[in-house]
């Protein structure tokens, strides 16, 4: 949201990441505010994303004009009812798939509703560039509880004095709670803190641009710790990117101008895991700028005590007499004002409700699939056999782990057997395996299979000679056999862009095969098993065992595991061929009626696919480890 834009005059900023845009081949734009700078910022960072496809800011605004067309179609299929005749003339008369698809629907198929649903929404919506979600459909965020304080002036009689006492008041009020503060420059967070320490003895930190970056981690990590500074003081700054849920207050020492600024301040605290009411503490002085901002937001917008959506169109419709109040007070004028912005607020929030935020919300949340994602995600964090694997295998590679209670651990270097874990400081690191607690704690890792810790822990013991060959008895098995267990990895070298491990991932295959050539694979888990040591060198001093029998079994166990890699290849063609194809006929069915699908984008896809089938049919079959088993009565 600092990438500025106009067509007469774009940012510095902009011109740079429009440089390295065009040179790089793909681009992801993050961000929890995407109208902050107005439909024009929005299209400028489009037109980042495809400069090609966007290129008419007119012909943009033009394009989502038709947007509450489109979801008032959606909203009477998803209520059960059929398509208008308007629908069908208007959307009917330009996609084959959705007349034909509503035939269907007439017809009594209900099996086409939801498949025309799809096709509005990608043919005439906003899916294939842009997904959202808006508050509106998730769950889990906190309520927020305003608090606008008129305060006394002071004997020094400036506002920044009254409102540091204030704070000092608020302070003791409030006994060990963790309190935010956030102004808007450096130096009033600077000023802030000195007068606040004349006033009180308390605990605090500040966070501000002039701060190296390693200070205002250890600053913020030291607001984050139950012991640490009770009070935080940012700048600006502090509206961006740090997550401090852990508090539930915040104090705005004074307001921004833009409400999408004033969003992302209770941002900070007002987050998914967020466990208690967020109190926003906002002080103004009577008859200042600051009554006219603090009374605006409140009662005009209620932007304190929910999200404000819509919010660049509804400034830039008050801007003006927003600048004239805040230059010269009127009580009177300020009421009408409030009243003006009340009716302009409900009026775009209407609007958007109608048309492009449906639209962005049916085509980026898909309930079922989600439900589905969801149910692995809590199956995985409950799982403590990842957690306990884990820090084995950290204990075994030398590190110092400490358990601190509640899943987590410090992790520190220790004997180490080799320097293979460059994510881990001199100085340690805190993790934890659950998911609420890192949520809360933004100084705390999360450890999941996709941590930079613990992908290189891994690599490390699947890399290492340890553990690719061992030898037990398995005394009380019911008979005098030899098994050779084998474990094989079918795996493929590709080009990362290609993403081949969508259809073929690394993929483990075991087989278990006895001296007799016969596959026990299926009647083989060994996982109750409980094996014991045993002297290799006895068997392999038999001719017969070392020259004919491991050999052999070795043999059969590969012949076994190359039927199985065909098989595991084929199924992946397949997938891949089905997933492909069907978006290649979805695009050039959608090019014949939307010019945003270009020729070069088919075409792409088709040289994946040809890419693809080559690297998926070089894939070859590694043998990764073996145990060699002596089956005693």
């Amino acid at each position: 949201h600092h990438l500025e834009w106009s067509a007469e005059e774009p940012s510095a900023e902009y011109e740079l990441v429009e440089v390295l845009a065009e040179k790089t081949d793909g681009l992801l734009l993050l961000t929890a505010t995407p109208q902050q700078l107005g439909p024009e910022g929005h299209f400028a960072r489009l037109r980042l994303l495809d400069p090609n496809r966007y290129t008419d800011l007119k012909a943009f605004l033009e394009e989502a004009e038709h947007y509450e067309e489109v979801a008032g179609a959606v909203d009477r299929l998803m209520k059960g009812k059929a398509l208008t005749a308007k629908d069908k003339k208007l959307f009917g008369g330009k996609s084959s798939r959705v007349k034909k698809h509503s035939e269907e629907l007439a017809s009594g198929n209900e099996d086409a509703r939801r498949l025309l649903v799809s096709d509005l929404l990608d043919e005439f919506g906003t899916g294939r560039v842009m997904f959202r979600n808006t508050r509106a459909v998730l769950t889990g965020f906190p309520k927020r509880e305003a608090h606008l304080i008129a305060v006394k002036p002071s004997r020094e009689g400036d506002e920044i004095s009254s409102k540091v006492k204030w704070l000092a008041t608020l302070l003791k009020e409030l006994g060990e709670a963790k309190v935010l503060c956030i102004c808007r420059t450096a130096e009033l967070a600077m000023d802030v803190g000195e007068r606040l320490q004349r006033e009180l003895n308390v605990n605090w930190a500040l966070f501000h641009e002039d701060m190296t970056l390693m200070q205002r981690d250890r600053n913020a990590a030291h607001f984050s710790n139950e012991d640490g500074a009770r009070v935080l003081i940012c700048s600006e700054i502090g509206s961006e990117g740090r997550n401090f849920q852990f508090a539930h207050h915040l104090v705005l020492f004074d307001l921004p101008q833009d409400p999408e600024l004033l969003e992302q301040r209770i941002g900070r605290l007002d987050r998914i895991g967020q466990t208690a009411t967020i109190h926003i503490h906002a002080p103004y002085m009577k008859g200042t700028a600051s009554e006219v901002l603090a009374r605006w937001y409140h009662e005009g917008l209620g932007a304190f005590e929910a999200n404000l959506h819509g919010a660049t169109e509804i400034w830039k419709g008050c801007r003006t007499e927003l600048g004239a109040l805040s230059e010269r007070f009127d009580a009177k004028k300020l009421k009408a004002f409030i009243t003006t912005s009340q009716k302009l607020r409900a009026e775009v929030t209407e609007k958007l409700a109608r048309g492009h935020d449906r639209l962005l919300e049916w085509n980026s949340r898909r309930p079922q699939r989600a439900a589905s994602i969801l149910r692995d995600m809590a199956a995985i964090d409950a799982d403590y056999e990842f957690e306990n694997f884990f820090i084995h295998v950290l204990d075994f590679f030398g590190l110092h782990v400490e358990e601190h209670g509640n899943r987590c651990y410090f992790l520190q270097q220790g004997h180490l057997l080799t320097e293979a874990f460059p994510s881990l400081p001199e100085e340690g690191m805190l993790v934890t395996f659950d998911r609420q607690r890192a949520l809360s704690r933004e100084d705390i890792g999360f450890l999941t299979i996709d941590h930079p810790l613990v992908r290189g822990a891994m690599d490390l013991l699947l890399g290492s000679e340890h553990g690719n060959s061992s030898f037990a008895v398995w005394k009380g098995s019911g008979g005098d056999a030899l098994m050779l267990e084998c474990c094989f990895v079918v795996e493929t070298v590709a080009p990362p862009a290609l993403h081949v491990d969508r259809f073929l991932p690394v993929t483990p295959v075991r087989f278990v095969v006895d001296h007799g050539m016969k596959d026990r694979t299926a009647k083989s888990d060994f996982s109750e098993v409980e094996f014991l040591k045993g002297n290799l060198g006895k068997l392999l001093e038999q001719t017969v065992v070392k020259h004919k029998l491991i050999p052999g079994m070795l043999k059969k166990a590969e012949s076994l595991a190359n039927a199985a890699m065909k098989q595991i290849v084929t199924d992946a063609e397949k997938a891949m061929a089905t997933q492909l194809d069907e978006e290649i006929e979805r695009l050039e069915d959608l090019s014949r009626i939307n010019d945003h699908v270009r020729p070069e984008e088919i075409e792409a896809l088709r040289e994946q696919k040809g890419a693809l089938q080559g690297s998926l049919g070089d894939a070859q079959l590694r043998l990764d480890a073996v145990r060699l088993i002596w089956c005693r009565p």
